[in-house]
């Protein structure tokens, strides 16, 4: 479903370019200025909203933020993770590693067993195997 979003927002800015060319058109057989402005103006926005709704599809998706139909959890933690890394000045890839293990686990009724699957992949996404070992060696 999240994947929509971005086939209906270039759509949007294919409109808005197309509206562009219908006025640019229009401008030449009316001899306006003020009707040229506006269709550069909307050509413009058009082919840059299309670029980059282009750009962010295809980063979202090689980021695999599509792999949930749940757009808000998907981009909240897109987002989330992005945010996370520019504080702390770290990549953010381990944070978006734990929320693959906490994707994993979604909509499943949270046991213990399945609890303890999670904080172990977590602990071997963020520490690695042996801290995973030594983690579940307590238990």
């Amino acid at each position: 479903m999240i994947a929509f979003l971005g086939d209906i927002a270039f759509y949007l800015a294919a409109l808005v370019f197309g509206f562009g060319l219908v006025l640019l058109y229009l401008s030449s057989k009316e001899q306006s200025k003020l009707l040229k402005t506006g269709a550069y103006v909307l050509s413009i926005i058009g082919i840059l909203g299309g670029l980059c709704t282009g750009y962010y599809w295809v980063k979202f998706y090689l980021d695999g933020a599509y792999n949930s139909p749940w757009a808000s959890y998907a981009l909240s933690n897109h987002i989330m993770a992005g945010r996370i890394g520019a504080m702390s000045g770290t990549n953010s890839s381990k944070f978006l590693q734990m929320q693959q293990c906490m994707g994993s686990v979604q909509g499943k009724m949270m046991d213990e067993k399945t609890m303890m699957d999670m904080q172990g992949c977590m602990m071997e996404k963020v520490h690695g195997k042996e801290m995973r070992k030594e983690h579940e060696s307590h238990h």
